[in-house]
């Protein structure tokens, strides 16, 4: 064999490895695109899915402490509710209280107004003008009594 027969063979072989590597990787950078789509795919679905459990999760947080707080006004109002009724009255005027222990009891009714108009302040401002309106006519109602 001549020196171009044996070029010719070297030719032709790196010319079929070049072409059989050439078929073996498209398929091989194909299947590898196609698998980093649905890995990009999934990890934006994921990412959803998590962003959509956090919102879930904090909107559950939020109506549980809402109700918490909601239930908290609610005793604090009925409990003012009670202290600034004329049953109490009748109770006060019988009950020959030191005016120093009726001015406690109205520093407690005025705390207690004073946590209710927070609560409101800050999870229900538009009840804001009923609080005011309640810390207004028990302020009267004290007034009156002391008197």
């Amino acid at each position: 064999m001549g020196r171009r027969e044996v070029e010719f063979m070297i030719n032709q072989f790196f010319s079929g490895t070049f072409a059989g590597l050439i078929i073996a990787l498209v398929p091989i950078i194909i299947f590898t695109r196609t698998q980093i789509r649905i890995a990009k795919e999934d990890a934006v679905n994921k990412l959803k899915l998590q962003e959509q459990r956090i919102l879930c999760d904090r909107l559950k947080d939020e109506t549980k402490l809402e109700r918490e707080k909601l239930e908290e006004l609610h005793k604090i109002l009925s409990k003012i509710s009670l202290e600034n009724s004329l049953t109490m009255s009748y109770i006060q005027s019988d009950s020959n209280l030191e005016i120093s222990e009726f001015r406690n009891r109205y520093l407690d009714n005025c705390a207690q107004l004073s946590n209710a108009r927070a609560i409101v302040a800050l999870y229900f401002p538009d009840m804001s003008d009923e609080v005011e309106q309640i810390y207004g006519q028990s302020n009267h109602f004290w007034g009156y009594q002391e008197n």
